[in-house]
Parts: structure tokens; sequence; C-alpha cells
């Protein structure tokens, strides 16, 4: 294996980092299939499993996971190396959590925490404990959840990785009641994403708007609603969108203007489910914030 095809693999990988990090998917799967041509010219089997897991991680985020998982589990039994082992693990653990199948999930998010603590980079323990938190919270099983997140705050990371373990933790406290101890961590959640990753501050926002709902300060909640709402239209996260029409409606309910709460119910009813031509009258009539659970398919 040539010096120069090792250096121009970890170049891209870099720049695969950086893609993933921003929130830039579609340039971050041009990037991993780069990376993969050059470790298959390589013939160096260790680049090779380490692209392959690169590309699957992507490819799962973009909604194609079962395509990958064959792959994934292949990897965890081949890998020697603990960094590819931990993240074929940790993307197991994810596509199964985004499918729902939260068994599976937790048995794969163990064995990326057990992977974790022998791997290069210890900002990975976080990783595990946070994709643990996440998995509990799709349950709602928030103490467990806390827990974790606590965990992982606590081993420290990357200012956007903290931020994102941040948004979860006070969304967490949010849900069990403990707004004044959640809101300080969704502060400095959405104050880093605005700044360093733009694409993810939309989840923070949409805690935000939770807790503001609960605290009935309904023009912080209908602010912080919309700029999730921008922002999830703008990068096509159709769940969070989902998410922040539930929210936008149920506010301007609570704000006793039933006609903006329509118009939000009838673009939630529009865009998820045509099929149903009653539901904004029906949300027009519980409250929607039982429906609610932004980490369910997070």
């Amino acid at each position: 294996m040539s010096e120069g095809a090792v250096r121009r693999f970890e170049e891209i990988t870099a720049r695969w980092r950086e893609a993933v990090d921003a929130g830039l998917l579609d340039q971050a799967r041009t990037l991993a299939e780069e990376a993969l041509a050059v470790a298959e010219e390589s013939q160096e089997p260790p680049l090779v499993r380490r692209a392959r897991c690169n590309r699957a991680q992507i490819l799962i985020e973009l909604g194609e996971g079962d395509s990958v998982l064959g792959v994934l589990r292949g990897l965890l039994t081949e890998s020697r190396e603990p960094d590819t082992t931990f993240h074929s693990a940790y993307a197991l653990a994810r596509a199964y959590d985004l499918k729902g199948d939260r068994a599976k999930a937790l048995f794969y998010a163990r064995i990326a925490q057990g992977h974790a603590l022998t791997a290069t980079n210890p900002e990975f323990v976080c990783w595990a404990h946070n994709l643990l938190g996440c998995i509990y919270l799709g349950e709602s099983h928030f103490e467990k959840a806390l827990h974790e997140f606590e965990a992982a705050l606590a081993v420290g990371a990357s200012p956007v990785r903290e931020a994102l373990v941040r948004d979860n933790l006070g969304y967490c406290l949010v849900v069990l009641g403990r707004i004044p101890e959640g809101l300080p961590h969704l502060y400095r959640s959405v104050r880093v994403l605005r700044r360093l990753c733009p694409a993810f501050a939309r989840l923070p926002h949409l805690a935000l708007s939770v807790a503001f709902l609960d605290l009935n300060r309904l023009q912080r909640a209908t602010r912080h609603g919309r700029a999730a709402l921008h922002s999830a239209d703008a990068e096509g996260d159709r769940e969070a969108a989902k998410m922040a029409l539930y929210l936008l409606g149920e506010v301007a309910k609570q704000a006793g203007d039933y006609s903006l709460a329509r118009s939000y119910f009838g673009v939630l009813q529009t865009r998820y489910y045509p099929e149903n031509s009653r539901l904004a009258d029906v949300l027009l009539t519980v409250d929607t914030r039982q429906l609610v659970n932004l980490k369910a398919q997070r």
C-alpha cells in the first residue's frame, strides 16, 4: 500500500467527518463513496472495512439503513480495529432505533458501549451513552434516559456533540417536569448549534417550544416552533417538521386562535395524513402534547 493512497484516504475521510458534523449528509455520502474507492484500490483490508462502515453510517441517516445491515453485521464480526468495531455496533443500533426495533437497538448500543472503552477516541464513550439515552427516550423511559445523558455529558465531547447531548438532556428534564433545570441546557445547545452546525439547531428549538408551551409562555413557544419548522423544511427533516406543526397548532389553540390552529393542523393533515380528512377537527378538541415525543423517531 502506498503512502500516497493512505494520505489520500485520510484527507477524504477528514472532509467526510466535517460534512457529517455539519449535517451535510449528501456531501458526506459523496465523500464516503470516494474514500471507499480509494480504500478498495489500496487493497488494504482495515481501510476497506473503515470506509464501508463510514458509508453505511451515512446511508442509515439518509433512510437507506436496510441496505447496509448485513454489511455492518459482517464488519462487527470481522473487524479487529477497535474504532471500526465501535462504529459498526453504533451504526447498527442507530439503524434499528430508526426502524423502531428498540430491542435490537439496545442490544447493539450496549455492544458499542463496550467497544467504546477500547477505541482510540475517548469521546466514543460519550457517544455510546447518548445513543442509549436516545433509545430510552424513544421508549419514554425518561429516568433511564436522563442517567445516560448525564453520563454522556460528564465524559465530555466536541462542542457540537456536547450541544446535541444537552438538547437531549434538556428535553428529558422538560418532560420530567424539571423545566427550570432543562432550559439552560437547551439554550446552550441552540446557541452552539446555530453558530457551529445550523442544520441541527431545529432540535433544541423544538424542545424549547415544548418547554415554553408547558410554561404557558406562548409567544416564545411560537417563536421556537416556527424556527424549528423553517429549519426542518430547509433540511428535509419530515419528522421534525411534523412535530413542529403539532406544537404550533397546540400553541395557537392555547392562545385562543382557533383559525391559526386549524391552519397548522390542516398543513399537518395534508402533508402526513391525507387519508384522514377530519384530523384537523379532532386535533382542535384534544391536547396534542400527549401525542408528541420529540425523540421517538430520532
